[in-house]
């Protein structure tokens, strides 16, 4: 078994877009697990499929030639190694089931399997499979609390080459002892976890920046010792100067001639050649100490003042999921400004009653921002394409936003299927740019990097437009929500909604 992979001069582009997203990567991935973190779009699950050979390089090498298990962030299929997995009588087959409580009918009812059910099947699916390098890609999306402790027990068990996509800050710092940042066209790689990562960039900018303040008060005194002397060496030249002298002065003339002599004037002229050299190399190190351009980020929510459109009522209602489970839904009100959390286990409910929501509150589709939890790819082609037919001026706005959310918008355009991350930042954008009188998300903060999700959290705080969050994130919805709508089990497969003003313990 190999106990390590490094790269050579990683170079690799997508075939219609102009500049590289990786260039000249070398890199050695050890023995254990290294978190990849970065903005959206910014190349980290293209990294992974390089590593597993599902992608080629442009250039350069990657020397690894065992078994690696590339564990994509999307659930829409089941894994092709399920069924293997579920009629596996095996102990490690049985210890991965109980382990992530996976049950054996679930290939047969895939379909209304929750989002997070499906993300546990992956996970054991690639964990049985016993892989060298087993590449993960966002790990803990959809995955309530429960479900994320019995994951993180898991992976901790492994044993090989481990990389991780996330945004999970609790899952990198528990599991990873390295730290890939992506920072197109190249990376930054540090020997430890991600937030001990942060802490030290966070230092080592500070200390720049305190070079580059120190640097340019250099070159201020340096420039204006060069102007001091510039005019003593322009004083020394007129005074050796014998111009205006009346010819008969013999003694001013000699005068003149007797400084020339001495070479007053080449002196202040040596002076000033020998500081205009330090000035250019007091400038030449200013350059020198690059910081990185920090773009604006933030965005800020403002909706329709519609009144009239509130209170939203929801009629009672019983809610069937799959052959068995149903859930008992009571009157459900949402009123002006209101900001309301969904918490429960997943396959409680959560997702089918938002969706419900959407197709029965009276609120017009264009006063309505809704990102559902999970958006094929199809989908999310089209809705690429929805913002590219827009005029320039509206397209723009788009963009605007979502370079304020930490994506790049060029590599954006440039694609020909987005990120799931950088799809919710589109639908977002176009909400926002229709200014909604209601907020509905399913699980905003997965496929989002970090930086968003502070943002998103930030202005879905600070504005009053009405909220209806799905979230197992629960700081999250802390930070944010007024009341909880909470699922809980009330006996066997059966589930009722009830209201709360505080977060449940259990959860």
């Amino acid at each position: 078994m190999q106990h390590h992979i490094s790269t050579q001069h990683l170079c690799f582009a997508y075939e219609n877009t102009p500049e590289p997203l990786f260039n000249d990567i070398s890199v050695q991935l050890s023995f254990g697990w290294t978190g990849i973190v970065g903005a959206n779009g910014s190349g980290k699950s293209t990294f992974l499929k390089l590593i597993c050979g599902l992608l080629h390089p442009v250039s350069g090498s990657i020397h690894f030639d065992d078994f690696s298990y590339y564990c994509e962030q999307r659930t829409d299929e089941p894994p092709k190694e399920l069924a293997v997995l579920i009629d596996s009588v095996d102990r490690d087959a049985f210890r991965l089931k109980n382990r992530l409580n996976i049950n054996d009918d679930w290939q047969q009812h895939w379909s209304s399997l929750s989002h997070g059910e499906r993300k546990r099947c992956q996970i054991a699916c690639a964990l049985y499979q016993s892989p060298t390098c087993l590449a993960l890609d966002e790990p803990t999306n959809h995955l309530d609390s429960t479900s994320r402790r019995l994951l993180i027990d898991a992976l901790a068990s492994f044993r090989g080459i481990g990389l991780v996509v996330s945004h999970d800050r609790l899952l990198l710092d528990t599991l990873t002892h390295q730290t890939i940042i992506m920072s197109p066209p190249g990376i930054i790689h540090r020997n430890c976890s991600y937030s001990v990562a942060i802490h030290e960039l966070e230092k080592e900018k500070l200390a720049t920046l305190h070079k580059v303040a120190s640097a340019k008060k250099q070159v201020k005194r340096i420039h204006k010792t060069m102007v001091t002397q510039q005019k003593r060496a322009s004083k020394a030249k007129r005074q050796n100067s014998k111009q205006g002298l009346n010819p008969r002065d013999h003694d001013a003339k000699a005068k003149k001639d007797l400084g020339r002599l001495t070479g007053k004037d080449a002196v202040q002229a040596n002076i000033q050649k020998r500081i205009n050299i330090k000035l250019d190399r007091a400038r030449e190190h200013l350059q020198d100490l690059r910081v990185e351009k920090q773009n604006r980020t933030g965005i800020q929510l403002t909706g329709h003042d519609r009144t009239s459109t509130f209170p939203l009522i929801s009629a009672p209602t019983e809610m069937q999921l799959g052959d068995a489970k149903w859930v008992y839904v009571p009157e459900l009100v949402i009123e002006k400004g209101e900001k309301i959390g969904l918490v429960g286990d997943n396959g409680t409910g959560k997702s089918t009653l938002i969706r419900q929501l959407v197709d029965q509150l009276f609120v017009p589709k264009n006063e309505m921002i809704y990102i559902p939890q999970e958006i094929p790819v199809k989908i999310s082609q089209g809705i690429l394409q929805r913002i590219l037919d827009y005029n320039s001026t509206q397209k723009g706005q788009i963009m605007t936003l979502v370079k304020r959310l930490g994506s790049d918008p060029e590599f954006l355009l440039q694609s020909a299927q987005p990120s799931p991350g950088q799809v919710r930042k589109l639908l977002l954008a176009e909400g926002i740019m229709l200014a909604p009188v209601l907020i509905i998300m399913d699980e905003p903060t997965n496929h989002m990097d970090l930086p968003s999700i502070e943002c998103l959290e930030t202005a879905l705080a600070d504005t009053d437009i009405a909220q209806i969050l799905v979230s197992h994130d629960h700081l999250f919805l802390k930070n944010i929500v007024h009341r909880f709508w909470v699922f809980e089990n009330a006996a066997g497969n059966t589930f009722m909604v009830k209201n709360a003003n505080d977060l449940p313990q259990n959860l």
